[in-house]
Order: structure tokens, then sequence, then C-alpha cells
């Protein structure tokens, strides 16, 4: 075929022009690998190469991967060298963590750069745009449930619940927490652990904790649970082990840990009426926290409080009235048992003494003077022997009349209180053991 000269003139300015006066500028997009399993990360790698430089940044913007979550890590600056050239150029990687099975499409891009034409210093914007890439997404190996499968390049686990503590009562709640740490994944992909029933224990899941974090390099991911146990049966209580897996994707083999099975012993509780109590406040406090995660992407005003804040606020109450409840409750049971206590005192028969003094019946007086004597740890329990030990005339005398009523069986006879006060006092004046002091007023 034969062209005029100027067809060939216009041709090649035509050329000349779409080359930037002479510079090669293109893109590549590469994988390095297109096969993978559910979870298993994808590298992708965007390159984009001048004759010339940048003059700007490059931004692909966010890259949507249907059926993946998609990283990005950094630019890298390199370079290569063709036929004695040597071309500029940037890299961009990404991560790609499919999270459904089947073929999955790393979308084709249009990138906007900017270069100046060779022999100029202004840079020029160009439109570069990339070819897809399909990827090949290999379900989860038929031997694994999905609440088991995890890819991951390493795997840290922190148990954190009570040391040393091998008995606990009835009605108390023991708490765990399991944290994993992931490396080469993301928070989304850490499947939630499976808890095992216990008989007589009730158990009341926290609102898992998951965050991915990010450096220049490399990426890992935490996902935080947390178990509260309520005992409410007596015996040995078993928390059965837990085995933890993991997929090493480029090492292509299976890992796992496995947490120790935990033995308690569960004692009776003589406060064993609160366990309602708390089981309701937990039942509370895991509904609140269950909506809390429903609702986190729609903002809720209560009382010119976000549902959040409205829920912690509602906690907090919760536990401040659950902890005064508590509070009273052993103020209860202390005054109970101060009660208890004083009701078997010698200060509280003695009291029983005055008061049948006072109402002049000889046989309720008889009753209550040897009720007070039995608890006065005195060496014969009779009213004789503590006037002569006490030396007090009067109360010599007290008795011989008391004495002379029981003979006579007379109904009633005048004694006086204070005498029986002074020769109480005269007796522990005596006495080595001062007199018990652990009571309270009726």
């Amino acid at each position: 075929m034969r062209y005029s000269l100027p067809c060939l003139v216009t041709l090649w300015l035509m050329i000349f022009s779409v080359n930037g006066y002479g510079q090669r500028i293109w893109s590549n997009v590469s994988l390095n690998r297109s096969s993978v399993y559910l979870g298993q990360p994808v590298q992708v790698t965007i390159e984009v190469y001048t004759s010339t430089w940048f003059t700007t940044g490059i931004d692909p913007g966010n890259i949507q991967v249907e059926g993946a979550f998609t990283v990005y890590f950094r630019p890298v600056s390199t370079s290569i060298q063709d036929n004695g050239k040597t071309y500029a150029g940037v890299q961009l990687i990404y991560h790609v963590f499919p999270h459904r099975s089947g073929d999955i499409t790393f979308p084709s891009l249009n990138l906007t750069v900017q270069s100046p034409p060779e022999g100029q210093f202004k840079g020029v914007e160009r439109t570069l745009s990339t070819d897809e890439k399909p990827i090949r997404v290999k379900p989860i190996p038929a031997d694994f449930s999905s609440d088991q499968w995890l890819v991951a390049t390493g795997l840290s686990i922190a148990d954190k619940h009570p040391e040393n503590v091998t008995e606990v009562k009835t009605g108390d709640v023991w708490t765990r927490s399991i944290t994993r740490t992931a490396y080469g994944t993301v928070a989304e992909l850490i499947p939630p652990l499976a808890w095992d029933s216990i008989p007589g224990v009730s158990q009341y899941p926290s609102r898992s904790q998951v965050q991915s974090h990010k450096t220049k390099t490399a990426i890992y991911a935490t996902r935080t649970e947390t178990m509260r146990y309520l005992f409410t049966e007596e015996g040995d209580v078993t928390i059965p082990a837990k085995t933890i897996y993991w997929f090493h994707p480029s090492r292509e083999k299976l890992y796992k840990k496995t947490l120790k099975e935990i033995t308690l012993k569960v004692l009776p509780n003589p406060d064993l009426g609160m366990v309602k109590s708390i089981r309701d406040s937990l039942n509370i406090q895991s509904a609140r926290e269950a909506v809390a995660a429903q609702s986190e992407d729609q903002p809720i005003s209560i009382f010119g409080l976000t549902l959040p804040q409205f829920i912690t606020v509602v906690i907090i109450s919760m536990i401040t009235i659950w902890m005064i409840i508590k509070s009273l409750w052993r103020t209860v049971l202390y005054f109970q048992n101060r009660r208890k206590q004083y009701l078997n005192s010698e200060r509280y028969y003695f009291s029983r003494l005055k008061k049948a003094i006072q109402s002049k019946e000889v046989k309720a007086i008889e009753n209550a003077l040897y009720g007070w004597l039995d608890h006065l740890s005195i060496n014969e329990p009779s009213a004789t022997y503590l006037a002569e030990v006490t030396g007090l005339q009067e109360l010599t005398a007290e008795v011989q009349k008391l004495h002379r009523s029981l003979t006579e069986n007379e109904p009633s006879v005048s004694l006086t209180p204070a005498i029986w006060t002074k020769a109480r006092k005269a007796y522990f004046d005596i006495d080595t053991q001062p007199p018990t002091t652990d009571w309270i007023n009726p």
C-alpha cells in the first residue's frame, strides 16, 4: 500500500501526539495467586510505569470487590530497565480476602495519572484502563465447618479468667475472656467461638470485640469474646477444653491450639435467694448488648442520649442498684447475725432477769435468774455462790428473800434491780474475763 507524503505526515503527528512526544506510559495488574481457599488473601499489585516521571500520586480510590474484603497497603516506588532505558514506576499493593466461595473478579480500573511528556516538565493528566482479573475461590474443605475455618499465617490466644480459683459458690458469676489474634487476615473473617453448654451453669455471652490492625506491610486482627458463667447447682463443674484451628495459606497446613479444661467445685451458698436477681440482671444486660449490636448503625436518641449511651447509663444504674441491694442484704444478714449473738449473750439474759424482777413474779424471776447464771460462766451457777464471791451483803439479803418466797410458794416477791446490777458489775470486776461486747441493742 502506497501513501502520499501529506498522509504520512498526518499519521506521524497522530502517533507523536498519542505517545506524548515519544513518551511511553502503561499500567499492569498482577495477582500472586489466582486460586485460593475461602478467606485466603490474594495480593493484587497494580503497576504504572512512565518513561519520564509522575508529578502527582496515584489514587485508585476505594476499590470494591464483590464477595471479598479489600485492604490497601501502600504505594511502592520502583523502576525497570528496558533496552537501556529506565522507566519510573509505582506499585499499589492490595490484599483481597474472599468471604464467599465461587468466582470473584478484581474489577477493571480507570487510573488517572499525571506525567510530563518527554522534554517537558509540566505533568499531563492521562487515564489508563486496566484489565479485570478473575479469582477462583475454593470452598471450605469438607472436613471443616464454617465455625472452625480460619485462614491465618499465625495465631495467638489469650485466655483470661480468675486464676487459682478452684472453688466457687452457687450464685457466683465466673467470667472468662478469650482473645484471638490472627495474623494475615481481617477481623470479619475470624469466626465466633462456639461455647459448650454445661449442666448446672447458666451462660451469658457478652458482645464480641473485633478490630483489624494494619501496618505498612502487614495486617492482623483481634477478636475478644467473653462468657459469664452463673453457677446454679452444687457439685463439680468442668468447663470443657476448647480446640481452635487455623489454616496456614502458604504452607497449606492445618494448625491447632487447645485450651485445657477447667474444673471447679461449686459449694452451697446461704444467699441462694439472690441467684434469681443475678440471673435477671445478666439477662437484661445481655439483651441490652444485643440491642446495641443490632442498632449500631442506626443512631437512636433516648432522653437526649444515643442508644449506646442510654444502654451504658442503664447498665451502670442496674449495677449500682444491684450493689446497693447486695450491700443492704449483707447489712440485713449482719444485723441478723448480731441479733442472734445478742439473744444468746449474758447481757440479754441479764436484761430478762431485770424485767422479771420488775414483774415481781417469783417463777419468772427464778427462770430468768438461772438462765442468766447459765450464761455468766460462773463456777457454780447459783445466786448464793454469786453473793459469796462478790461479798455484797445486800445481794445476800435479796437471795434469802427470793429463797423464802420460793419455799413458801409465794406468787410474788419484791427485789431491787439496782442491787443485781451492782452484783453483776462486782463479779466482772473480780473475774479475769471481761463481759462480752459483741451485741447490739434489740
